[in-house]
């Protein structure tokens, strides 16, 4: 009798194949939630998210764009800006997120809470998409792949800057433009990198000035680090205009909003500034170390790049360049990409240029995501190095960085805080713990992943808490009642329903 054969209900298949995916957007979006509701956000209490452009600028523009999605209202015009606007301007710049569809699903006095499921779901995404580049690129998957893509999720920036809703889709989109550029490098497949791309530009392209910039820069060092054995001038001339073109088709997909927006910035202000007369630097090359250290208060308003991605990164990034499993080209190159972005922090004339020829107003240091990105994209190979390495040596590496956590306090014109140098001291402690066990305890591997995994998710639960904490202190989350819900705003509503009902001519 012949025997059926058994197949996983697909869903569990789905799940089984994509298990560090599923798993780096559950922990990333569990983690900031949780860290929300701490602050009393509803429905743990009657807050929400909402702080300082987000209340007063980007809320207001999505509960336009529901309003729109829900009546099929003109996407070009709005009368309700002033005596009327442009919206498909706005649109560009603060709505073209396609995941903004959920606000449908939202009644109108549950906006807020529709943000919410936007920022937190964003940055699950970001999670995901950092799991699938680490397994695509790099073979990485598992716990691993799942420590790494929460630190990119819930990295210092995410947490300086979450209140940017609409800047948050280029940090999911990031990963898949450079799992698509090792794939068209590797495979001369182009259509993941082509759609992501034009995605990353259509869904805001202030940012995708930042995405498009590293993208060229990047390219050279996946493509030296990605294709060692293929050199030859001919393959490397077609992979490069393979890269243009495909860079050129994604411009192109996305000039529907593009050229319209080219002509609005043409009537802003920033449209006239000009290039500084003087090179000046900022900070000393030092005060850069600190900027990774566990607790560092965000920069939001002003203040240093927002760097820190998890403390473990300042232990695997010498792993990287002392490990001998690593190409020495590839080495070379990542060395000098981070040298580039720590200038570019650094230096005005470079800080001007990643701006789009611009300073921007607050909010320093906008496109220090994509040195998140590029650190972790070391660190994570430099994790699998480990087994090179005695404990005696990690310990030694582990003993430097002390050091310099140490030094900071007096050689840092910004003086880390106490608590922050005592968490990161002992943090760094607990991570060589960790990293030197299987040493003595013969761990196996997915053993050590697992305890690495664990460390890991503590030390982000613990930033993240805290640091939402000084957010909340600093710039405040605002109350729930009283902006789309409460009784004051029922009774407007009401009003308003009655008035149109009495008279539904054009007013201004």
């Amino acid at each position: 009798m012949p025997t059926k054969t058994r197949y996983l209900p697909r869903p569990r298949q789905l799940y089984n194949e994509n298990r560090s995916l599923f798993l780096s957007f559950l922990f990333s979006s569990l983690i900031l939630a949780a860290a929300f509701f701490s602050r009393a956000v509803f429905p743990f209490g009657d807050r929400n998210i909402l702080t300082i452009d987000l209340y007063h600028q980007y809320a207001p523009f999505m509960v336009e764009l529901r309003e729109k999605l829900v009546t099929l209202g003109s996407p070009f015009y709005t009368w309700n800006g002033g005596l009327g606007t442009n919206f498909w301007s706005l649109f560009a710049y603060y709505l073209a997120s396609p995941l903004n569809i959920i606000l449908v699903l939202f009644p109108a006095g549950f906006v807020t809470e529709a943000i919410f499921v936007l920022v937190v779901g964003k940055l699950g995404l970001a999670a995901a998409a950092f799991a699938a580049f680490l397994r695509g690129v790099h073979k990485i998957d598992g716990a691993v792949a799942v420590a790494f893509s929460t630190m990119y999720a819930l990295s210092g920036y995410t947490i300086a800057y979450f209140w940017n809703l609409m800047w948050l889709d280029s940090l999911y989109l990031l990963p898949l433009v450079m799992l698509g550029l090792y794939q068209m490098i590797r495979e001369k497949r182009f259509l993941l990198y082509t759609v992501s791309l034009a995605l990353v530009i259509y869904t805001n392209y202030y940012m995708a000035f930042f995405v498009c910039l590293f993208t060229v820069l990047y390219y050279p060092v996946a493509l030296f680090s990605a294709n060692c054995q293929r050199q030859r001038p001919g393959h490397l001339l077609a992979t490069t205009v393979r890269f243009g073109l495909s860079s050129l088709l994604a411009g192109g997909l996305a000039s529907v909003l593009l050229i319209p927006t080219y002509f609005s910035l043409r009537l802003t202000s920033a449209a006239g500034d000009r290039f500084p007369s003087d090179i000046t630097h900022t900070f000393d090359l030092f005060d850069y170390i600190g900027q990774h250290f566990l607790l560092t208060p965000p920069s939001i308003r002003e203040g240093m790049p927002n760097m820190y991605s998890g403390l473990v990164v300042l232990i695997l990034i010498p792993v990287y360049f002392l490990s001998r499993s690593i190409p020495l080209r590839a080495k070379l190159w990542h060395l000098g990409l981070v040298l580039i972005m720590i200038l570019s922090f650094n230096i005005n004339v470079l800080n001007f240029i990643w701006h789009g020829m611009h300073f921007p107003n607050q909010l320093p240091y906008r496109n220090s995501f994509v040195y998140i990105f590029l650190i972790l994209s070391m660190a994570a190979p430099a994790f699998r190095s480990l087994r090179e390495f005695s404990g005696k040596q990690i310990g030694g590496i582990g003993a430097f960085i002390a050091l310099l956590v140490l030094l900071s306090q007096k050689l840092n014109d910004k003086k880390p805080e106490q608590i922050t140098l005592y968490v990161t001291l002992a943090f760094l402690v607990i991570y060589l713990a960790v990293l030197t066990v299987n040493r003595i305890r013969h761990l196996t591997q997915s053993e050590l992943a697992v305890a690495f995994l664990l460390v890991v998710l503590a030390e982000l639960a613990l930033n993240s808490f805290l640091m939402m904490h000084r957010v909340d202190r600093t710039e405040y989350l605002s109350e729930r009642n009283g902006y789309l819900s409460g009784k004051e705003v029922t009774q407007i509503r009401e009003q308003l329903a009655a008035i149109e009902e009495q008279d539904d001519s054009f007013y201004r």
